[in-house]
């Protein structure tokens, strides 16, 4: 549906019928996306690349004179709307958080925005959600509804001169944390900072930072989804939270082994902070293998190498709850430095102007996504049969490159292709086995917001 049409159901849930007051007032877009190259590497510090989706979150919002959030989505029979307290939610330790709804990554996303401006006091506001990216599907459905959320808070505040959009991305980042997922900001900044035509290089180490990145001129994209739901929030002690947890387990343990001394305010380490003004990149793979083993870790071997009680490690390490005793350091630790590498591999071949050096860029971009792919498969282990099923069925259909995109365990594949004809045959071709679950995509515009009156 297009803005009038949203606007038209605002107006029939939230307007009675004589009644000027409560109208409409401002429309906010933000985008999906989906990543290049560079998977679960932005919460161990390191650069990634993706690009924004056509595909986005549309809110429209408007005043209601209350103390409260309204939410309704054009999708109610499956999306249930919700009323929420905002003396509630701007509680420390918020209980709206407590059970999982759809409207929990809008609130996280209001709520972000608001703590950092505390002299604001929340206005009630109306909202009346559309969504089109695809759920499930590593494509942040759930990170679009964080930052128009927080685009709302902005917006109908007045703070969009206070708060930046890089400030956003980074407030969009941690919000995202009340909803139980501990993950980077790649999600919230390509959202709020992408431009058309361009993938975006984003950093994190020391703060966020971004570069446009200038794709081949024949490099075109499609997306193939799986059909595996892909769900952060459900699988996360196992999954998500799971692989954040051994990232940080392994930093501890390479920091201790390696020397490094502790950081300050007794921050955790990441994977980036024992290379970064110690090892070059390239360096760190020696590391790994020489100080971590290959077999699992337990948590009691963890607290006798870096000389803790079993209830401090969990105490300063695992900050959410995970399941199993079995931690995969080296296999983690090996894929995010391989990973980071091969981004910083990617993003100078697109750079690289010298036709000579680089005679067939997409070519070379495909070769280093296909190695992602096996790396998320096989050190990882954040693919799924489907997947690898896809990526195998691309590869022999001619593809460039192909490789899971998001989180992973379900959700989509990203292929890389040398023209608009290749592309659309690999897109039949998959839509052939799953009607309607490929297309070609191109980089898209960041978010935005437009007042009606």
């Amino acid at each position: 549906m297009d803005s009038e049409s949203v606007c038209e159901k605002y107006q029939e849930v939230f307007v009675r019928p004589g009644d000027g007051r409560g109208a409409p007032l401002l429309g906010v877009t933000a985008p999906g996306r989906v990543n290049l190259i560079g998977e679960h590497i932005d919460y161990c510090g390191y650069g990634v690349l993706p690009f924004a989706l056509e595909q986005n979150t549309f809110i429209v919002c408007g005043l209601n004179g209350g103390s409260t959030l309204e939410i309704h989505n054009l999708d109610n029979e499956r999306f249930p709307p919700r009323s929420v307290s905002l003396a509630s939610l701007m509680q420390t330790s918020s209980e709206c958080f407590a059970t999982h709804h759809w409207t929990n990554y809008i609130i996280a996303g209001f709520k972000g925005a608001m703590e950092a401006t505390p002299t604001v006091i929340p206005l009630g506001i109306n909202m009346m959600v559309r969504g089109k990216v695809p759920i499930g599907a590593g494509l942040s459905s759930s990170s679009s509804l964080v930052v128009a959320g927080a685009l709302v808070a902005v917006y109908m505040h007045h703070l969009e001169e206070t708060i930046s959009k890089t400030a956003l991305a980074s407030l969009c980042a941690t919000a995202e944390h009340y909803i139980g997922t501990i993950g980077g900001g790649m999600d919230q900044a390509i959202s709020l900072l992408a431009e058309k035509g361009s993938a975006k290089y984003i950093g994190f180490h020391p703060n966020l930072h971004t570069e446009n990145v200038s794709l081949p001129n024949n490099a075109v994209f499609v997306i193939v989804n799986s059909l595996v739901e892909s769900d952060k929030y459900k699988s996360a002690t196992t999954c998500y939270n799971m692989r954040v947890t051994e990232c940080t387990l392994a930093a501890a343990v390479l920091a201790h082994c390696l020397g490094i001394p502790p950081l300050a305010n007794n921050k955790n380490h990441r994977l980036i902070d024992i290379q970064h003004e110690h090892f070059d990149l390239a360096e760190m793979p020696s590391n790994v293998t020489r100080y971590l083993h290959r077999e699992p870790y337990s948590i009691e071997e963890i607290s006798s190498i870096l000389g803790l009680s079993r209830e401090d490690v969990v105490a300063k390490f695992m900050r959410v709850v995970v399941e199993g005793n079995a931690f995969e350091l080296h296999k983690r630790a090996m894929h995010v430095y391989t990973e980071a590498q091969r981004v910083l591999s990617f993003k100078e071949i697109c750079t690289n102007r010298n036709a000579e050096a680089t005679p067939n860029k997409t070519q070379m971009l495909g070769s280093l996504m296909y190695e992602s792919h096996a790396s998320c498969k096989d050190l990882y282990a954040c693919s799924c049969p489907e997947l690898d099923t896809i990526v195998e069925t691309l590869r022999n259909s001619g593809a460039c490159g192909a490789r899971l995109t998001g989180a992973g365990w379900g959700g989509c594949c990203v292929a890389l292709l040398d023209s608009p004809e290749a592309a659309r045959c690999c897109a039949d071709l998959c839509n052939s086995t799953h009607p309607g679950c490929s297309f070609v995509t191109s980089p898209a515009q960041g978010a935005s917001a437009i007042w009606f009156a």
